[in-house]
């Protein structure tokens, strides 16, 4: 473990492009934050996440799992339809620490994505596969840099 126990414990924090959710239930159960908002702007993502949640926050009984604190996951994390901080900043949700890997996301157009398999995709399109952010003509666009600066901002501003 390369982190201090203390990283996360008794903070609020939020996951940006929380995905299936995995890793803001493993923050929530191993370093024992206040709250944790998982963020994540595709909806299905969200869905899922919070399925996820339900499946390590409930026993084979479907009863509650207390942590040492005798708290469980639903009193820890929640997820939520966002674009990066939105929701925090909209609900003015004060963060203590914010986690993400922003460069991995996809475009969440439908259209776009069902266009995967032509052979004959513009460049916009295969950039748009790695991050939905606007094409602006910098090189920072093809790591998705952009969108990490831009949540940057908004956690200063959180």
């Amino acid at each position: 473990n390369r982190h201090p126990d203390t990283i996360f414990k008794d903070k609020t924090v939020s996951e940006l492009g929380c995905g299936n959710g995995w890793i803001s239930i493993a923050i929530a159960a191993k370093w024992l934050p206040s709250k944790v908002y998982g963020l994540d702007i595709n909806p299905r993502a969200v869905k899922i996440s919070w399925i996820n949640l339900y499946l390590n926050a409930l026993d084979d009984n479907g009863q509650p799992v207390y942590d040492d604190e005798k708290k469980t996951l639903l009193d820890r994390v929640e997820f939520y339809e966002s674009d990066l901080l939105g929701y925090c900043k909209d609900n003015n949700i004060q963060l203590e620490r914010i986690v993400g890997c922003i460069p991995q996301i996809l475009n969440p157009n439908p259209e776009a994505m069902s266009k995967m398999i032509e052979e004959n995709a513009s460049e916009e399109f295969l950039h748009s596969l790695s991050n939905y952010c606007a094409l602006q003509g910098f090189v920072e666009d093809q790591f998705g840099l952009g969108l990490i600066a831009r949540a940057v901002e908004e956690g200063i501003s959180v």
